[in-house]
């Protein structure tokens, strides 16, 4: 197994690689899930991707956040840029990206992220004819169900093993946009799962 760690800034990254992380993800600028994190430019994430192959570490890049039409020349500028770095992988929860990639940058491995919301085999066995080389499965899964998907296919599969836990299902939560006019799968969630709350 891989034990991969979230980097949001420089000092989560160098403590990702002093404490054994074998891989690490870190987001761009714009366009992740974590939107109120420091993240990073391409020009970072181009010496970080360096630094950590040279201390033996994997890096993977979060772009997972919806994207919307008038978006999509600036994102295919940002893969372009991406593809001449090389990072070990490419987390997007996005169609379009996954086409964008497929089209004009083959040379980026593709991850599904935890954002897709795959749930079973057949939604792995999907992402696997769409060209995807990982899935982050649903954090709503028990260890039986891990276990039964991982039995069906030879993609390679993720699952977080800590962190926060939606009282929704994984990427279909519009409670934030509801409570605080901001969308969670644009990366800018204000948490309400984490209020507390009387009935």
């Amino acid at each position: 197994p891989e034990l991969l760690a979230p980097a949001g800034n420089i000092e989560s990254y160098f403590a990702a690689l002093e404490n054994g992380a074998d891989a690490i993800y870190v987001g761009y600028r714009h366009y992740n899930a974590r939107a109120l994190a420091a993240n990073f430019t391409l020009e970072d994430i181009a010496r970080l991707n360096e630094y950590a192959h040279g201390q033996g570490v994997r890096l993977y890049v979060a772009l997972n956040s919806a994207v919307r039409e008038e978006e999509i020349e600036e994102i295919t500028s940002t893969l372009a840029g991406l593809s001449q770095i090389e990072p070990d992988g490419l987390i997007i929860q996005d169609g379009a990206i996954a086409r964008l990639c497929h089209r004009n940058f083959p040379n980026l491995n593709l991850h599904a992220s935890t954002l897709m919301t795959v749930h079973n085999g057949a939604g792995v066995d999907q992402l696997q004819s769409m060209g995807f080389q990982r899935v982050v499965l649903a954090r709503e899964l028990a260890l039986e169900e891990l276990a039964n998907i991982a039995a069906s296919t030879t993609l390679e599969l993720e699952v977080f093993v800590h962190g926060a836990l939606c009282y929704s299902y994984s990427g279909l939560c519009l409670t934030s946009s509801f409570y605080g006019g901001r969308s969670s799968v644009r990366g800018r969630c204000v948490q309400p799962c984490r209020r507390l709350y009387r009935s």
